[in-house]
């Protein structure tokens, strides 16, 4: 556990120095495609490192069997930039399918957190996106399903009730 902790902490202080926030002037009518098109050229300089980190916690958490979910998404959680950039986006799912399991990992590790309604979205922009590329969720969801949180959040739902929903 404490090679994976340094890994983060690395990883996190080298996207933290490196993140520059964006100037955007909010009084223009465009400011949410400047602030995006920003956080996008941001994402592809850290890539690599966003790639090494997810590597590394996905077999942490396999060697374990998933037995670590709740410390590594405290980890994570605890972390200054890491935290923001570390699910990828469903450009990047598409782009490279190995990152769907990184999505439905962390999606997971979120529990729905902090906020259940942009978790649900962000968990239906991703079904709309793999159903289109004609992408199998299935295997992953299963893989997934035992180790998925049965709490339900702010009355509604469940990461459980969503992936069992999914299959």
């Amino acid at each position: 556990m404490a090679d994976i902790r340094s890994k983060v902490e690395l990883i996190d202080e080298e996207i933290t120095k490196a993140y520059k926030e964006p100037a955007v002037d909010f009084t223009q009518p465009e400011w949410e495609k400047t602030m995006q098109a920003a956080t996008q050229a941001f994402r592809l300089t850290i890539q690599p490192e966003l790639a090494f980190i997810r590597q590394a916690i996905l077999e942490c958490l396999e060697q374990a069997n998933y037995g670590n979910v709740h410390t590594i998404a405290k980890l994570i959680g605890q972390t200054h930039q890491l935290k923001n950039f570390l699910a990828p986006i469903t450009d990047e799912i598409i782009a490279d399918q190995q990152n769907l399991q990184y999505a439905l990992t962390f999606f997971m590790m979120r529990d729905l957190m902090p906020d259940a309604r942009d978790e649900i979205m962000y968990f239906n922009d991703l079904l709309k996106a793999c159903k289109k590329k004609r992408i199998q969720l299935a295997p992953l969801l299963e893989k997934l399903l035992p180790h998925a949180s049965s709490q339900i959040r702010f009355g509604n739902y469940s990461v459980k009730m969503l992936f069992e929903g999914a299959l």
